[in-house]
């Protein structure tokens, strides 16, 4: 039923399995699946249950062997839907969260190079929300501000694509910041001198 994608019956059934063997291997499986028939559909609500379904699998059952299917599940419910670094960050938090969960627990673990992948697609996302932060303080003058959002990038993000451009900005913001400070302190001299 799954696979001619009758989720709502192979859910049903899935249920019924699970209900019935709740402690037994497969009854494990089942709640797997219960969760899979909602990760299928790329919904809100059902990517919320399939989350809820995934993450009370791992936490019940922490010596499963499918324990990291259920962590790399809970990172996908989370990342399925369309991220982008201008909207709120909680989404990618959580999933990267729940990946570096896997990959800490389970380094041996069939899933762990897609884990890592996504780990590097989601840094990638939060390096561009400091980048247009900081891009944000420099188009508005405050220097010192982008300056430091772009030393976290530095700090934090350094395999940033577009970590080039990040140092150079630096050095730019930096100058800026020089000729500022200059041109201040000469106020400050030509002012003492005048009174």
């Amino acid at each position: 039923l799954y696979s001619e994608k009758e989720y709502q019956k192979a859910r049903d059934l899935f249920s019924f399995v699970y209900d019935t063997f709740p402690n037994d291997p497969l009854g494990h499986k089942a709640a797997l699946r219960v969760a899979d028939t909602y990760a299928v559909k790329k919904d809100v609500t059902s990517l919320t249950e399939a989350r809820l379904l995934y993450r009370d699998f791992a936490n019940r059952y922490p010596n499963d062997p499918d324990r990291d299917y259920a962590l790399l599940m809970v990172g996908q419910t989370y990342s399925a839907r369309k991220l982008r670094p201008d909207r709120d960050l909680s989404d990618i938090q959580e999933a990267l969260a729940a990946y570096q969960q896997l990959i800490n627990l389970y380094p041996n673990s069939d899933y762990l190079s897609e884990a890592e992948e996504r780990v590097h697609e989601l840094r990638e996302l939060l390096a561009e929300h400091e980048w247009l932060v900081a891009d944000y303080y420099r188009k508005n003058k405050y220097y010192l501000g982008a300056v430091w959002r772009l030393e976290y990038i530095q700090e934090n993000y350094p395999n940033f694509s577009q970590i080039d451009l990040v140092n150079e900005q630096i050095g730019n913001l930096k100058t800026l910041l020089e000729e500022r400070e200059a041109a201040w302190k000469s106020a400050l001299r030509i002012r003492a001198n005048s009174g």
